[in-house]
């Protein structure tokens, strides 16, 4: 079901952007959209289906990002070293979101060496260490926080080693993305 919602959601961004850049507006359009595509809005369908997702569009000339997420937080490393989070609507794309579900814009002013985390939930809910547990949100905060502070090529070293030391023998449960983005 995931890569099969991936698809729907990129043919349906494509479309959408081409008629706004606003991330709210087209995470609600996209949200109707895949509803309507998958007949979840009618009844007609045992899917429920849905899809986690943010959006961030820059405005270099006002020096700001724009962002809205589906279950998706962003979080953002401003240069005093604070690891702020941007909370995302708590509703999906599709799937049991109300067919008028609007997401929740936040503007956010950026200055130069600001970084800015967006990811799935894929490291988070990978099991391993010692005990074969989930490593968690907030066990990712810790490991963001503390590795904000190096340059982003060794970030991703990192954050790649510790995420197989972390699974150790473990089966991979989920797809992984984290995107830093340095302004």
């Amino acid at each position: 079901p995931g890569a099969f919602m991936s698809m729907l959601g990129m043919e349906m961004l494509n479309d959408i952007t081409r008629e706004t850049n606003d991330p709210s507006k087209i995470l609600s359009q996209l949200s109707l959209g895949v509803k309507r595509s998958l007949r979840q809005d009618s009844g007609e369908t045992q899917s429920r289906d849905g899809m986690d997702i943010c959006l961030l569009r820059f405005d270099k000339n006002k020096q700001q990002a724009i962002y809205a997420g589906a279950n998706r937080p962003l979080w953002l490393r401003k240069s005093d070293g604070d690891l702020k989070e941007c909370a995302p609507t708590k509703a999906p794309i599709g799937g049991s979101a109300e067919d008028s579900q609007e997401y929740l814009s936040h503007t956010i002013a950026l200055s130069p060496g600001d970084l800015i985390y967006m990811f799935t939930d894929g490291y988070a809910d990978q099991f391993g260490g010692d005990k074969g547990k989930k490593l968690k949100t907030s066990g990712l905060r810790v490991l963001l926080e503390r590795q904000s502070i190096l340059p982003s090529e060794i970030q991703e070293k990192e954050l790649s080693g510790y995420f197989h030391r972390w699974r150790g023998a473990l089966e991979q449960v989920d797809d992984v993305l984290i995107v830093g983005i340095r302004a």
